[in-house]
């Protein structure tokens, strides 16, 4: 049996249900809260099985996936874990191999164990009120994010391709890319990076531009004092990147001086003077602290 915290409660269902003269699944719909339980439903040796949430989401790999080894880590011992293999996804099978060596991933089940999935957190539409969750994520690649240091006047504006995304696409794409360049902006599409240089970038930078996309969930590794400026209108259930930046202890700004915004797709466009006159002073800020 693999180690897991002293909060975490272990339900065996089998001995439940005989106890109790319910029927499997009647015992484990009633007890499952799907946070800081784990199930048991045979007598077999037990493994881990890694639930997979969207995994090509890079906030869903972070938050909902890999931050739950949490429950089953003492910082030390190997953790034995199964995840299906996945050849065209890239991003998980990268994040995947920079993990610590302690972490070792089946990708084939043995029959003779049981895979167990490991606890929920306590998830919120675009919050997670887990005090631990951000930290102990970030440190699982700590060998890669503590060897890069921040650097003076490297701006970065993570790139939303208007032509491959299907929607939140930016209309008027070419003037903000142009603003941003005249800016001291360099421009970086993710899918053109590996999963360790993606990390190294959101660390060396000193600004973080972008549109709201999971491609900021990437905010995990900056340094403290990061400047993020996010472009999207304030919506209910939008706040995911505020709440990481609060947490990480970044300076977090939206710009919501829009033009057009459709509610359907969520395209849209930004006023190009105001966009200008933001990171203006947003740089001004900085040279000034």
């Amino acid at each position: 049996m693999f180690y897991v915290r002293p909060e975490i409660s272990i339900l065996d269902v089998q001995k439940n249900t005989e106890k109790h003269g319910q029927s499997v699944m009647d015992f484990y719909r009633s007890h499952k809260s799907i946070l800081h339980e784990i199930f048991f439903f045979t007598q077999k040796p037990k493994k881990i099985e890694l639930g997979d949430a969207v995994d090509t989401n890079p906030y869903h790999l972070f938050f909902y996936m890999l931050s739950r080894f949490y429950y089953v880590d003492d910082g030390s011992s190997d953790i034995i874990f199964y995840y299906r293999k996945k050849d065209q996804d890239f991003i998980t099978e990268d994040a995947f191999s920079a993990l610590p060596s302690r972490f070792k991933r089946e990708t084939l089940k043995d029959d003779t164990f049981e895979y167990v999935e490991l606890p929920g957190c306590m998830w919120k539409y675009d919050t997670i009120d887990e005090p631990w969750l951000f930290e102990y994520t970030r440190n699982l690649f700590k060998d890669i994010w503590s060897s890069t240091k921040q650097q003076k006047g490297k701006y970065t504006y993570v790139l939303r391709d208007p032509v491959l995304s299907r929607y939140r696409r930016l209309l008027n794409h070419n003037e903000v890319l142009a603003a941003a360049r005249s800016e001291g902006f360099s421009v970086y599409e993710m899918a053109n990076l590996t999963f360790v240089e993606q990390i190294r970038l959101f660390r060396s930078s000193e600004f973080i531009l972008g549109v709201h996309g999971a491609a900021l969930a990437f905010l995990l590794f900056c340094e403290p004092g990061t400047q993020v400026l996010e472009m999207y209108p304030n919506r209910p259930g939008k706040n995911h990147y505020y709440d990481l930046s609060t947490k990480m202890g970044l300076r977090y700004g939206r710009f919501t001086a829009l033009e057009s915004f459709n509610e359907e797709t969520e395209d849209f466009s930004v006023n190009i003077e105001r966009f200008r006159a933001v990171i203006c002073h947003l740089k001004l800020c900085r040279r000034n602290s």
